[in-house]
């Protein structure tokens, strides 16, 4: 997922792999920084078993950008 996919996107959550390509590092980096201090990552993230779900619009906003979709 690039800058322009994950601004335009509908989706509420991201995955590691959705944004890793954005951070520059591998995705498992961030399975792995979230698993031991996710609060060391800078942006929100929610554990659903082993799965890793990042809110978009946090995201968004931690990387300098906003939603361009307003009807949530």
């Amino acid at each position: 997922m690039n800058l322009y996919d994950l601004q335009h996107s509908k989706e509420a959550f991201l995955t590691a792999g959705d944004i890793a390509d954005i951070l520059r590092v591998d995705p498992q980096s961030i399975r792995n920084q979230a698993r031991e201090d996710a609060s060391a990552l800078g942006f929100p993230v929610t554990r659903i078993g082993s799965q890793l779900k990042i809110p978009r619009i946090p995201f968004l906003r931690y990387i300098g950008l906003e939603d361009t979709h307003h009807d949530v």
